[in-house]
């Protein structure tokens, strides 16, 4: 089945129809990063897994690197074009196309200048990322290029209830089928499960962390890797690789 877009032609959300009286998604613009942002941090303040990093026992100004890196994340994704919103900022969505080698840039400057982590939120955030790097390749295999990462999706707790986030996820699932590419995700939350299976999505693999560190004294962290097959316009899953649509568990790390 052939793509409606050329390799040369991307969809936007000026393609992504709505029916009246739905929520209006458009792009992000660089004046609704700061309602963005303030939206964040109210939809994830009580997120396990930014939780277990946030409130590391040596921790001295909460987590200022995240803070820093997701304004310079914006900032990209709104560059790039790559950034939905409902109100101005109440809800967004941001996503990732291909890889932007930017992004290997950025945020390893950003790392080697933090200075305001401690040294155990740097091995939380490390122990994160080295077993998410694991459950990708459990789950993925090396290429991720005909893939699209959802990276972000938040609501603000006022706007919750409305179907921003239902409306926002659909605009981004929406571009994907007209490409016929995947979408995948984490998810640190569990209460999001059942939300993301509505929209498609699978769990593929899934890790834990917090299980073997000491100075974390609440229950581990469950972290799923999600991913949705594109759909055709009749519904129907169009043809991909399936070999990898099983649920796998990425032993812990002792």
């Amino acid at each position: 089945m052939s793509s409606p877009y050329s390799v040369h032609e991307r969809p936007t959300a000026s393609d992504v129809r709505s029916s009246p009286g739905a929520p209006t998604v458009k792009p992000m613009g660089y004046a609704h990063i700061f309602t963005s942002v303030r939206t964040e941090n109210a939809a994830f303040e009580n997120d396990p897994l930014l939780r277990y990093v946030r409130n590391a026992p040596d921790a001295r100004f909460g987590d200022i690197y995240r803070a820093v890196a997701f304004v310079a994340q914006l900032v990209l994704d709104v560059h790039r074009e790559e950034a939905l919103t409902i109100g101005n900022g109440d809800a967004f969505v941001t996503y990732l196309l291909k890889e932007d080698p930017f992004y290997g840039v950025v945020f390893p400057l950003l790392k080697k200048l933090d200075v305001f982590s401690s040294p155990e939120q740097h091995r939380r955030r490390t122990e994160w990322f080295e077993k998410r790097q694991v459950a990708f390749k459990e789950a993925f295999g090396e290429n991720l290029d005909d893939m699209i990462y959802l990276m972000e999706l938040a609501t603000s707790p006022q706007k919750q209830g409305l179907g921003y986030g239902s409306k926002l996820i659909q605009a981004v699932t929406d571009l994907a089928d007209a490409t016929e590419r995947r979408v995948w995700l984490t998810s640190s939350n569990v209460a999001n499960t059942t939300f993301y299976e509505h929209a498609g999505f699978v769990t593929l693999a899934e890790f834990t962390v917090g299980d073997s560190n000491p100075t974390w004294t609440e229950s581990p962290i469950r972290v799923q890797i999600m991913s949705r097959e594109p759909r055709r316009p009749d519904g129907l899953i169009v043809s991909t690789d399936m070999s990898n649509l099983i649920r796998r568990r990425v032993p812990s790390q002792r």
